[in-house]
């Protein structure tokens, strides 16, 4: 693996421990694994397969960057451009729940 491919993984496993950690949709997840009540029905929902193919989608873009420069450039803009919706998503939300 080379420097750029090791960032795509960086930047696109950040992005999606950000979406556990902090997405409205891992909320239920989140509360019964911190009380201890995460049950076998918890891990087969939509969220956690959500995360599932998120592995794999990285998992196949740092192959497709560590075999092509020029790909590997176009995954790391995309990433970026990721964080951005993201950040402006969770934002929004924020400001949301604020007015609420």
């Amino acid at each position: 693996m080379n420097a750029k491919t090791n960032l795509i993984v960086l930047v696109g496993g950040g992005l999606l421990v950000a979406n556990v950690l902090y997405d409205s949709t891992f909320t239920g997840l989140r509360q019964n694994a911190k009380t201890g009540q995460l049950s076998a029905g918890d891990v087969n929902t939509s969220p956690v397969h959500m995360v599932i193919v998120g592995l794999l989608t990285l998992i196949a873009l740092s192959m497709i960057a560590d075999a092509s420069p020029s790909g590997a450039n176009a995954i790391l803009v995309a990433l970026l451009a990721l964080w951005v919706l993201w950040l402006i998503s969770y934002n929004a939300g924020k400001a949301n729940n604020a007015q609420a």
